[in-house]
Formats: structure tokens, sequence, C-alpha cells
């Protein structure tokens, strides 16, 4: 009798580092690894992507919030980008 072996529905579709390189560029393993343990698909990487680009009030005009692993992926994302950005400029006294 032939073993038949069942993939889980979107298991192929699940997160890679490429797919997380490919939009978000050089990303720490730490990070991707984060990412990549939310369980996530490439859809909603793509979707947390565009919120974390700023295009996430087109996206809530048509009624889709950041829920899931969505939300999981962009508070991953925007911590990222805080980090890599400077400080504000302080002027002297």
């Amino acid at each position: 009798m032939a073993e038949s072996r069942v993939t889980p529905q979107g298991a192929d579709d699940r997160i890679t580092i490429e797919d997380i390189r490919a939009l978000a560029g050089d990303i720490d393993e730490i990070d991707a690894a984060a990412i990549i343990a939310t369980g996530g698909t490439r859809a909603e990487l793509e979707e947390a992507y565009f919120y974390a680009r700023g295009d996430g009030d087109l996206m809530d005009r048509n009624g889709r919030p950041l829920v899931g692993a969505v939300a999981e992926i962009y508070e991953i994302l925007v911590e990222k980008e805080e980090e890599e950005e400077p400080g504000p400029m302080r002027s002297p006294p």
C-alpha cells in the first residue's frame, strides 16, 4: 500500500528568508527568524510590509485592519526600521 502524504493547505506558501529579503532587503537572522516563527504566509508578509511602508491606510479603507500574523510581522518590521533611523538632531543650547 502506497503511503499518501498530505500537505497542509498553504504549506508551500509559508514565508522563507528569501521572501523576507526580497521585500525588506537586508534583515538580520534574528528578525527573519521571528517573522518566520509567526507562521505567516507570503501574502501576509507582503501586507505587513505595505503597512510598514505607510500604505496601510489604503488597505484600511478596504476593511482590512492588521490582525494575526500580519500584525506580528508588521511590529517586527517597524521595530527594525526604528532601530535603523538615527535619533533627532539636537541643537546646541
